[in-house]
């Protein structure tokens, strides 16, 4: 009988353990990426961040169509949580905040995968644009 509580405690325990950890890697997944630009390069952080230097972009292009418009494929390692895309995606590197509302910025680089931004709303993501047209030749 003592050995079956033991058990019955340990499961319940692990279960506990199992949804704290679920629920760490949806805050840390739903957090919005933050995009700033420096001297040389675009800084993408929170989860899946990365850093795109200048020197290796090829082209950018700012889509009026909203990324579930464009298709972002299947999801090869990424989130798709509440309409914030991120990660990688049959499509590139997404970092959209609102996956419903374009426009989005694409960004070829010389090497790896298209990169999609998209913020929250379409002013913030023409005003993004804007800035990396003014710094990227």
């Amino acid at each position: 009988m003592r050995e079956k509580k033991k058990l019955g405690i340990a499961g319940i325990v692990f279960t506990i353990i199992i949804l704290v950890g679920v629920g760490i890697l949806l805050l840390w997944t739903s957090r919005p990426a933050n995009v700033n630009v420096t001297d040389d390069a675009i800084q993408i952080t929170g989860a899946y961040g990365t850093t795109i230097y200048f020197s290796d972009i090829q082209n950018i292009t700012l889509l009026e169509e909203s990324m579930r418009e464009i298709g972002a494929g299947r999801r090869r390692n990424g989130a798709d949580v509440g309409g914030h895309l991120r990660g990688n995606f049959e499509a590139g590197l997404l970092f959209v905040r609102n996956a419903g509302e374009g426009p989005t910025i694409r960004i070829d680089r010389a090497e790896g995968n298209s990169v999609f931004i998209s913020l929250d709303d379409s002013g913030e993501t023409r005003g993004l644009f804007g800035e990396l047209s003014g710094v990227v030749d």
